[in-house]
């Protein structure tokens, strides 16, 4: 008699990694309940260190479209949590799987046919939503308790910091890294690109030891540790596709500031610069963003500094928008080059016109 062709579904959390839930005992549990039952396993697909709480699984969204591809009859799972603890989640899942002939089986909770075991099934999902909801209401509790008093919750500390005993103690060679970089951007007018061009030459690393980049200075430029606020419950919470939106906030009344609970980096003179600085290009980027694109932007280096060119804008006495590209060094140094800028549309016509005769 042929057997019923099956697949796998395994998956553990972050919070949930001890021997019940680990991948070979939900394994061991799944081939016992094939062998009982006339299955045959063909395809494995595991999760390991994954939420349950939305799909963006890789072996989940791997295990629907090879579904899709009728490769196997059924999912077998240890428990439905393993599959979901996303309510909405298992309903759309388990519908699309029923489009394509594949029924989820759980070797624990295998409620039987019809509408007593549907309610029975619906009841066990929404259990496992709740646990999940519940375990992350918490562990915030913990986060909080331990951010109240000023302790590090976990991941990589910022440049310029190590965790000693749970709390950020300064690492003075990194700190030297920060508060150059608050002077280049503060008082000396750097551009980023500027920036990771002289940090790179002088040897320093990120956190996690490579070059700088143009996108390296934002996050530190901004991070209030380095004048000793300590700041917790800021981050949004997930959205419903279960991710977070890094540039998004809480209201100002629910974000909780501790004043001198990290060791300072920077000075409030210097930090008031640097902030002051970073809220002027805010402007000048909405006050200019859609009124000039500048096509050759990041692409020109300075033949006489090295620097790159920079598009920029300016308001005439008639209210006229010029608009052209300037070495970089020139535009925030003021002085240190003697090339002239060059107008925007003469140089983009010229390039174009190139591109045209010998490419095209």
């Amino acid at each position: 008699m042929n057997k019923t062709v099956v697949a796998e579904y395994c998956r553990f959390s972050s919070h949930a990694q001890d021997e019940g839930f680990s991948i070979a005992a939900q394994q061991r549990a799944i081939a016992n309940f094939a062998a009982a039952n006339g299955y045959d396993i063909q395809y494995s697909y595991i999760d390991r260190a994954k939420t349950g709480t939305n799909a963006n699984r890789p072996d989940f969204q791997r295990m629907m479209k090879d579904a899709k591809a009728g490769l196997f009859e059924a999912i077998i799972i240890h428990k439905i949590d393993r599959f979901s603890r996303n309510r909405l989640d298992s309903i759309i899942y388990k519908n699309e799987l029923s489009k394509y002939g594949v029924k989820v089986i759980s070797v624990t909770e295998n409620f039987g046919e019809g509408a007593e075991a549907e309610l029975m099934l619906a009841m066990q999902e929404s259990m496992a939503e709740y646990y999940s909801k519940n375990l992350a209401r918490e562990v915030r509790k913990g986060m909080d308790v331990l951010s109240s008093k000023g302790l590090h919750t976990g991941g990589s500390p910022p440049l310029g910091y190590d965790v000693v005993e749970k709390k950020l103690a300064i690492n003075e060679s990194e700190a030297e890294i920060v508060r150059l970089i608050f002077d280049m951007y503060g008082n000396q007018k750097y551009t980023y690109n500027d920036m990771a061009r002289e940090l790179n030459a002088r040897g320093y690393k990120t956190k996690s030891g490579n070059e700088f980049s143009a996108s390296s200075f934002n996050s530190i430029l901004t991070q209030r540790k380095y004048i000793g606020e300590y700041v917790y419950n800021r981050r949004v919470a997930k959205s419903l596709t279960g991710k977070y939106n890094s540039h998004a906030n809480k209201p100002e009344d629910e974000i909780v500031r501790i004043p001198n609970a990290v060791p300072r980096i920077i000075d409030d003179e210097t930090w008031g610069k640097v902030q002051a600085r970073l809220n002027q290009n805010k402007r000048k980027v909405k006050t200019y963003k859609s009124k000039s694109n500048y096509l050759l932007s990041g692409l020109i280096v300075c033949g006489e500094c090295g620097y790159h060119y920079q598009g920029n804008s300016r308001k005439g006495g008639s209210g006229t928008i010029y608009s052209s590209y300037r070495c970089g060094k020139k535009q925030n140094h003021k002085i240190g080059c003697g090339n002239k800028e060059i107008e925007k549309n003469k140089l983009e016509n010229f390039v174009i016109e190139q591109l045209q005769n010998y490419l095209f």
